[in-house]
């Protein structure tokens, strides 16, 4: 009778040890299972035109920003529906709201479709074209826009090839089924390298940091950037993850620079995009050293007029750490250098302009005075003999200006005589005459010139986030073989 009992206390506490480690689990699909309850019982009882949903975590998208910049007040579901029949079952739930629906914003996650490739039961076609795309037609006038997920490297990394490979045909095949209505846009980012290939750019291998999120907004959902169709597709998902493979195969490894700091002094080129996709930051992020944004869209080198902002004004107001417009780009960075500390770095300023001298016509070279900054050497010239007097020992480094698509390739003569490649020559003899290094963005950035315009956004100018992450690793690779080679 004792053996018996005692078989049946250990039974007991057996029992009990099994259902103590089966709580959390039971707690969390509680919790996820209530999650959704609520989730849907927002979208039953809101007042909302337009909402937004999604399969991953899109909690740093900003909903504010559909109305500033899109004019549509917006509900964000904060759950991530987790397989297609919740997303269907969302979709009932929103059009049987009774609210008049102009809008519906959808990120999608093809890495959720995978379970598909082992469960024949289940038919991704079936799915689309019975579950979700008769509320796309029976709904003519409301804009459907799906944004597919963008998982980091490290993601794609926690896969195998062949499943990458799944993944990808997937979401062609959604892309494929999706296409065939016309209020229905679609938009992919996942291929970026500039997005995908930076890790300080994810707070988790899935989602993104706010600022972003913001971007991708902008860029997709208003721009109309980045759009996939059934014609594109192919080709753009099969670059997508020739890049992602290529990248497994060989990480990215960049060097450790936080022995230094870098100081950005220049025009839109380093200003465009102030925060974590400028250059500087992305620097600060795969290299550790710190960066500062000292830029200025529009400057010249050379001071065009009495009073205007320029190479030899900037410099004075980082020097007296007192910048006259503080709220600016360039005003911030000076702002950010003075309460920052600099004990150990090493200093390096890497200056560019031209740019906007050439579009302006500012002469070059005043002869009888080299020291001009109504000049664009001068300017140069004078500003880099202002820094040399405060930091005798730091690095100097000229770069660019880069080649140009507009002004018939910088070949017209703004000012009557002089052309872009004009003022890219006077650089180049300016750093051999200073005794300072020079970073060649016009011949030598990007590597292939035909892919110039690929490089460039749209104006012909400005680097695109592609180009900016370019060339954020030829600064630092440059900046490798320097400290190398010194």
């Amino acid at each position: 009778m004792k053996k018996n009992k005692k078989i049946l206390t250990v039974s007991f506490l057996a029992g009990l040890l099994l259902l103590a480690a089966a709580i959390p689990f039971a707690c969390k699909r509680l919790s996820a299972y209530t999650q959704k309850r609520q989730a849907l019982n927002i979208l039953a009882v809101s007042e909302y035109q337009s909402v937004f949903l999604s399969m991953y975590d899109i909690s740093s998208f900003p909903t504010e920003a559909f109305t500033i910049n899109k004019g549509i007040p917006t509900l964000k579901s904060h759950y991530s529906f987790q397989n297609p029949e919740e997303i269907s079952v969302a979709l009932k739930t929103i059009f049987n709201s009774g609210n008049d629906i102009t809008n519906v914003f959808l990120g999608l996650e093809p890495l959720f479709f995978r379970q598909l490739a082992s469960d024949d039961s289940v038919n991704l076609k079936d799915i689309v074209e019975n579950q979700w795309l008769p509320y796309v037609d029976e709904h003519p006038q409301t804009t459907f826009d799906i944004l597919f997920s963008f998982p980091s490297i490290a993601c794609w990394d926690s896969l195998t090839k062949s499943q990458r490979s799944h993944t990808f045909a997937l979401c062609e095949q959604l892309v494929v089924l999706l296409g065939t209505r016309k209020n229905i846009a679609m938009y992919y980012v996942g291929g970026e390298d500039w997005l995908i290939c930076n890790p300080s750019n994810y707070i988790n291998s899935h989602a993104v940091r706010s600022r972003i999120a913001e971007k991708i907004f902008l860029y997709t959902f208003c721009d109309g950037y980045y759009k996939i169709t059934p014609e594109n597709a192919s080709e753009i998902l099969q670059k997508s993850m020739e890049l992602i493979n290529a990248e497994i195969a060989a990480p990215r490894e960049y060097p450790d620079l936080t022995q230094c700091e870098l100081i950005f002094i220049g025009d839109s080129i380093i200003a465009n995009d102030a925060g974590m996709l400028s250059i500087p930051d992305i620097i600060t992020a795969l290299s550790g050293a710190p960066a500062y944004n000292i830029a200025q869209g529009g400057t010249c080198a050379a001071q065009s007029s009495p009073g205007i902002l320029c190479f030899p004004k900037m410099v004075e107001e980082f020097l007296t750490g007192k910048p006259e417009n503080p709220d600016s780009v360039y005003g911030q960075g000076i702002l950010q250098y003075n309460s920052s500390r600099h004990s150990g770095k090493k200093t390096c300023f890497i200056i560019t302009f031209g740019l906007n001298d050439y579009f302006t016509g500012n002469v070059i070279e005043n002869n009888e005075d080299i020291y001009d900054i109504q000049s664009y050497t001068g300017s140069i010239r004078t500003g880099i003999a202002a820094l040399k007097d405060a930091f005798p020992d730091a690095i100097y480094i000229l770069m660019g200006p880069g080649q140009v698509t507009i002004y018939n390739n910088g070949k017209e003569l703004i000012n009557g005589k002089d052309q872009l490649i004009d003022y890219y020559v006077a650089t180049t003899t300016l750093a051999n005459e200073l005794g300072i290094a020079y970073l060649d963005l016009y011949y030598e950035f990007p590597a292939d010139n035909d892919s110039l315009t690929d490089v460039l956004l749209r104006d012909g100018t400005h680097y695109n986030q592609h180009g900016r992450f370019l060339l954020s690793q030829n600064i630092i690779a440059f900046l490798e073989d320097y400290l190398t080679s010194s």
